[in-house]
């Protein structure tokens, strides 16, 4: 009898974990909204993607018509502000865009390289930066991201191949990574996010991986390869983590966006060539929102497409935490049975 607590542990720890590493399904789509035009709340290149705090709009970056449109999560759009030129709330090729915990947008403004902070309600509050490889210079900014437990936002420099921080009211922090190939290297850096804890993760666009540091830049891990099986990349762009710790990575080339644990592990992924629900056509940004769903820019269907909601295999725990917790749940229930079988055996 002694020897069925570690056998009947053995199967559970070797049922359950495969179940938690595997993650969830593919999350069903939602809806699309967006309509390709010209006209407020229209969209003609929708590349980044933000939503605020409380989870009920969505901040769209409007490339081609140099926007910012605010939609709420059900797709009806409420305004937009920005126009074509160098001036104060004026873009030359939005990308990135961001909220802070108060609501503020961070947008980050390409071809002007600087980074413009508006109101929820598009009035401007500020801006910094300049075309340069100094500090707090940038040559070409693309994604953005906020840390909101503190505050820190980081911008994906990407001619320079490296990751600059910033305060919220733009002043320097610092900066880490050179081009190449290496631990800590970019070739194009696109996608930035952060997770709840302080971990910094980057699409490492030319080099097709994604990159894990710590908050100030050291080098944790790396995962992914050129090509288009599980867990590689053709141009990784997007990139988000939602509350459980899952990473949301878009695949841009391929079409697709791939689920992965806070470690690497790949978990799922979805999405083909096309313009139906559920494909994607140059997909670019990622958004996981506060009202559970991840909004995805479709790049050239001139939309953003909703999925959810999320689940995780053990709600609010990361895979590994949930494994942890289903081998000791498990083996309390084993120690009970263990002891109700041995007492009627005497």
């Amino acid at each position: 009898m002694r020897a069925l607590p570690a056998i009947l542990i053995l199967l559970a720890t070797v049922a359950a974990a495969p179940r938690l590493a595997r993650g969830d399904s593919p999350p069903p789509h939602a809806l699309s909204f967006g309509v390709y035009g010209f006209s407020p709340g229209q969209i003609n290149w929708a590349r980044g993607v933000a939503g605020d705090p409380a989870g009920h709009y969505v901040y769209v970056a409007n490339s081609g018509l140099d926007r910012i449109e605010k939609f709420t999560t059900a797709g009806v759009w409420v305004l937009g502000w920005g126009s074509y030129g160098s001036g104060p709330g004026q873009f030359k090729q939005l990308i990135g865009i961001a909220a802070d915990n108060d609501g503020n947008v961070y947008a980050a403004d390409w071809l002007n390289g600087r980074i413009q902070k508006f109101t929820a309600a598009g009035a401007l509050l500020g801006q910094w930066g300049s075309n340069g490889s100094g500090p707090g210079q940038f040559g070409h900014p693309e994604g953005i991201a906020i840390h909101r437990a503190t505050g820190i936002v980081y911008v994906a420099d990407y001619d320079n191949h490296r990751i600059q921080r910033f305060t919220t009211a733009g002043a320097y922090l610092g900066q880490w990574g050179s081009g190449g190939t290496g631990n800590g290297q970019f070739s194009g850096p696109s996608g930035v996010a952060v997770d709840a804890w302080g971990a910094v993760y980057v699409a490492d666009s030319g080099n097709n991986r994604i990159q894990k540091f710590g908050p100030t830049g050291a080098f944790m891990l790396a995962w992914g390869a050129t090509g288009s099986g599980n867990g590689q990349f053709s141009n990784p762009d997007g990139i988000a983590v939602d509350p459980a710790g899952f990473v949301y990575v878009v695949d841009g080339y391929n079409n697709r966006v791939q689920k992965f644990t806070h470690e690497g592990m790949f978990l799922t992924r979805w999405g083909s060539l096309g313009s139906g629900a559920g494909q994607f056509n140059g997909p670019e940004g990622i958004m996981a929102g506060a009202d559970g769903h991840l909004y995805v820019t479709d790049h050239w269907n001139h939309r953003i497409q909703k999925f959810g909601p999320l689940t995780t295999a053990v709600p609010g725990m990361t895979p590994e935490a949930g494994a942890v917790a289903a081998v000791v749940l498990g083996t309390i229930a084993v120690a009970r049975l263990t002891r109700r079988r041995e007492g009627r055996s005497r």
